[in-house]
């Protein structure tokens, strides 16, 4: 049957997303998605542009930050940070079983997959990297949002640097990520939770 742009690019973009970027060859790809190697210079010169092209595709739309997702929180919201930690970890959830839907994998080699692929990116596609550093940063502006109005109504402690708080929150998810990488049989929400509620147990208005 015969495969349009969209899922010969999709093919590809597995690929590279499943192997390092140096052991995908022209060869792999010719046999996963059935064309010719003359067929695949018809959507890019070289094996660089055409990892650029497919990660460009569908990358960004795999991990994007849905602001409707994020848990909308009132200046008058008494406990706001501890209702959008619960609702962002299950975001985060999301997005991990959007990337092993995709994919098509178990959980440790989704969270492997999707590891060493930021690795690949940061090397072979400097400017992509820089949007997904972006994204990284509009991410943690959000959290950091959220604390400010958790400081205010009095929910957290006062004079915390929320810049580096909204680090520890935010980098949970990429050591969940490691650690599913070693545990598949973990259950990845419940375990992002646990290390939410830790950090908000450190940083809470003592009752």
């Amino acid at each position: 049957m015969k495969q349009n742009r969209k899922e010969i690019l999709k093919t590809i973009f597995k690929l590279f997303l499943t192997r390092h970027y140096e052991d995908v060859s022209y060869d792999d790809m010719i046999k996963a998605t059935n064309i010719s190697k003359g067929g695949l210079y018809h959507y890019a010169p070289n094996k660089i542009e055409l990892f650029r092209l497919v990660v460009d595709t569908f990358f960004l739309d795999l991990i994007k930050v849905e602001d409707d997702i994020m848990i909308k929180t009132s200046g008058s919201d008494k406990f706001a940070l501890h209702d959008f930690l619960m609702s962002y970890a299950s975001f985060l959830h999301k997005r991990f079983c959007r990337i092993q839907d995709f994919l098509q994998l178990p959980v440790d080699e989704t969270a492997r997959a999707f590891s060493f692929f930021i690795l690949n990116s940061q090397r072979y596609h400097p400017s992509f990297y820089e949007k997904y550093l972006s994204l990284e940063a509009r991410e943690k502006e959000l959290i950091k949002n959220v604390l400010l109005i958790a400081e205010k109504n009095g929910e957290i402690k006062n004079n915390m640097n929320l810049l580096l708080v909204s680090d520890m929150f935010y980098n949970s998810y990429s050591g969940v990520l490691f650690y599913s990488s070693f545990h598949p049989t973990d259950d990845f929400e419940k375990k992002l939770l646990m290390l939410f509620e830790n950090v908000y147990s450190l940083i809470k208005v003592d009752s």
